[in-house]
């Protein structure tokens, strides 16, 4: 049986955090979880016009 595909969107990393890889890291997780969960595709959608 085929596992749906992943959506990883709407993600922010609030100002005073940026530049430090924390949201590289939370990216990272959240791939790893999805692998691990049986998706056989990922999807990341950003948008630079997005606000958190």
């Amino acid at each position: 049986m085929a596992v749906p595909a992943r959506v990883i969107e709407d993600l922010f990393t609030r100002r005073e955090f940026r530049g430090r890889g924390v949201a590289t890291a939370l990216i990272a997780a959240c791939v790893g979880d999805a692998w691990a969960r049986g998706a056989e595709s990922l999807a990341v959608g950003a948008r630079a016009n997005d606000t958190p």
